[in-house]
């Protein structure tokens, strides 16, 4: 059993105590004022969750800032809905209906905490500690509740308590990996890193007062592809190649998709083939780009599944469905926008984020998604706004 699966049941075995004791009447209202209070929290977060992702670098600061949000709302009416619940209770147990009561106390009470298990547990699935994650993500009783509830609308709260450098891939909580694969050898990505390394590039730019960098690599004469989460909120992005820096201008940027295509000046480099098949689980991959800021890096991967996943856009806004491959790989900030290459050095996929629970496994977007983009951008290429900065 679950370490996560374990607490909740004896939080629930508690809460059957307690509303034995308390009673229906007065977890009735207790309950309702502290499910108030969630909403109005929810709804300042969702609110304010911009200003503090862009203005609060620690991510524990921004979890707890989340957490405080959402339950200090909840305490406040949740106390003032105890209050008049115990009115309540008292009066039915004057006109003894104290049994009825204590009974259905029970049921209120076991249902309200897991409803607030699982409300909490969607909101910190994809916070800064990978152990809590794993736990979260790993239990079957949430996992459960999860698959057979709908979304939890908690995508701003959710912001501020996803690592820095990638977006949130999920509304809930991730698909578990299927099991390890084979990943490239040695041999096969020294031949992708000999044979097409050269047109794989750093992007780098300035956006809300700091510096944001990335992966990204040439897709056309002139012209390279990379995360929109990379370039977001930048106006004058550069491409930095063996050669040299260029100036580059954005003539595509979808946030839902989250990729981006620049327009590249004196950019030289031979553009990389897209692999638009969709590549069988197992099949050896090779992760190339920049992480974390430093040299260029190629790490041996290998695809573990293919799937849609349904989560939100970079802003954590909306609900968009991608298509992606989780890969087994170690996938570091920085990396986003880099590709993900077959073999014989083809453009499998776009590196975009990791998981939260597992430090290697990652996830790139599929090349077909970008293929027909790529189409749209080159139709009547237009510099376009990269709209704002997002946390991290």
């Amino acid at each position: 059993m679950d370490l996560f699966d374990a607490l909740v049941l004896i939080f629930v075995a508690l809460a059957a105590i307690n509303g034995l004791k308390v009673g229906a009447s007065s977890l009735f209202f207790s309950y309702g004022g502290f499910f108030i209070g969630l909403a109005l929290g929810w709804w300042i977060g969702s609110m304010t969750s911009n200003f503090f992702a862009s203005n609060i670098t620690s991510s524990i600061v921004r979890m707890l800032i989340a957490i405080a949000l959402l339950f200090l709302p909840a305490m406040v009416l949740g106390s003032v809905g105890h209050l008049f619940g115990n009115k309540v209770h008292n009066w039915m147990g004057s006109h003894h209906l104290q049994g009825l009561d204590n009974g259905g106390g029970v049921v209120v009470s076991v249902v309200a905490t897991l409803i607030l298990a699982w409300l909490l547990s969607s909101v910190l699935a994809n916070s800064p500690n990978q152990t809590l994650n794993s736990q979260i993500q790993r239990s079957t009783i949430l996992r459960a509740m999860n698959q057979t509830l709908p979304s939890v609308p908690v995508n701003g709260l959710r912001r501020l308590v996803t690592e820095g450098g990638f977006p949130s891939v999920f509304s809930g909580f991730a698909p578990l990996p299927p099991g390890s694969v084979q990943e490239a050898t040695a041999s096969q990505v020294q031949t992708d890193v000999t044979n097409v390394g050269q047109s794989v590039v750093k992007i780098v730019g300035v956006g809300c007062g700091q510096i944001q960098e990335g992966s990204g690599f040439v897709v056309a004469n002139g012209y390279v592809v990379t995360n929109a989460h990379v370039v977001a909120g930048i106006t004058d992005p550069n491409v930095q190649d063996s050669s040299g820096i260029h100036h580059a201008v954005v003539v595509y940027f979808d946030p839902n998709f989250d990729l981006a295509i620049l327009q590249v000046r004196n950019l030289n480099d031979p553009p990389l083939q897209l692999d638009t098949s969709t590549l069988a689980p197992a099949t050896k991959t090779v992760v190339i780009g920049y992480p974390e800021g430093g040299p260029f890096n190629a790490q041996p991967s290998g695809i573990l599944q293919e799937f849609q996943a349904i989560g939100s856009n970079i802003y954590g806004q909306g609900s968009v469905t991608r298509p992606v491959y989780q890969i087994q790989a170690l996938v570091r900030p920085g990396n986003s926008g880099g590709p993900l290459l077959t073999t014989s050095g083809q453009v499998a996929g776009v590196v975009f984020s990791k998981s939260t629970t597992d430090s290697n496994v990652g996830y790139a977007l599929l090349a077909s998604g970008v293929a027909s983009r790529l189409n749209t951008a080159l139709s009547n290429p237009q510099q376009v706004s990269t709209e704002g900065c997002i946390a991290g």
